[in-house]
């Protein structure tokens, strides 16, 4: 019976390693998770949200990507449809936007990792009151547009209205009486604790109502963000039996948290 349980715990040891996996991270706020054999190529650039032309971590990208010499290029959001002039257009827009531009570029196909946008929002507000749902990506949004400003200062209602616009058009369910500043103001003051304007819109605390636990915004960012991954990994294993090289970018939070489930479900070693 010993000899057996050893065997048994033997076994699990060699299949956990076997689906184990090491990030690289030259760059602070960067995990680069790099995996292959002798016929495939799996290079998953988990970024740190940026538009600043100066930040080494755009160099960094544009080294890995020819490196890797990408056979398809998956990207976070939905770049993969957007079109830029040149690199700086693209960096202006962020380091999805520049793996999608320089995959236009050398003619490389472009998808995302994405479910549909139509599909979260009917997941959430299949669960959740609208309003949250609403908060939520109105806050998240709001956080990245905090970590843009220094390098592209813009105003903060012309880019909220614009946003409440997209998401009406994705097929958020919105008035459009709601597409205001004014609107958002008033839905997010009990989270902030102030009226929303351009002298405080930087230094709200945006971070905490996001990803702190327990709040009804953090339970809601967290479902779709795990909706999202579930995508994230069928979307990679479908594209790896199609291709050799494939080249991912996303926020280095998915990365962490899915590096070993990538590792496991493509069968590739470190």
């Amino acid at each position: 019976m010993r000899h057996k349980v050893i065997l048994v715990i033997s076994i699990l040891l060699i299949i956990s390693a076997g689906c184990s996996s090491n990030i690289k991270n030259n760059i602070k706020g960067v995990s680069i998770l790099e995996l292959k054999n002798e016929e495939k190529h799996l290079l998953f650039y988990g970024s740190r949200h940026s538009n600043d032309k100066s930040d080494p971590m755009f160099d960094d990208i544009k080294r890995k990507f020819e490196k890797i010499n990408p056979e398809i290029v998956l990207v976070e959001g939905y770049f993969n449809n957007a079109q830029y002039s040149d690199a700086d257009e693209a960096i202006k827009n962020g380091e999805v936007a520049y793996v999608s531009y320089l995959a236009q570029k050398n003619n490389i196909p472009v998808d995302t990792v994405e479910p549909s946008e139509e599909e979260q929002f009917k997941y959430l507000t299949d669960k959740y009151d609208n309003e949250k749902v609403l908060c939520m990506y109105l806050l998240r949004q709001l956080l990245q547009y905090q970590s843009q400003q220094a390098s592209n200062p813009r105003s903060i209602k012309e880019l909220l209205t614009h946003y409440l616009s997209v998401l009406e058009q994705k097929g958020f369910p919105l008035e459009k009486n709601q597409i205001t500043f004014q609107y958002v103001q008033g839905l997010l003051k009990p989270y902030l604790k102030v009226e929303l304007d351009q002298k405080n819109w930087i230094k709200c605390d945006v971070y905490s109502i996001v990803h702190n636990k327990g709040s009804v915004i953090n339970d809601i960012y967290e479902e779709v963000y795990n909706k999202r991954n579930e995508h994230l990994l069928l979307t990679i294993e479908k594209y790896l039996k199609e291709h050799d090289r494939v080249f991912v970018i996303m926020g280095s939070k998915h990365v962490i948290d899915k590096k070993d489930e990538i590792a496991c479900i493509t069968n590739l070693l470190v």
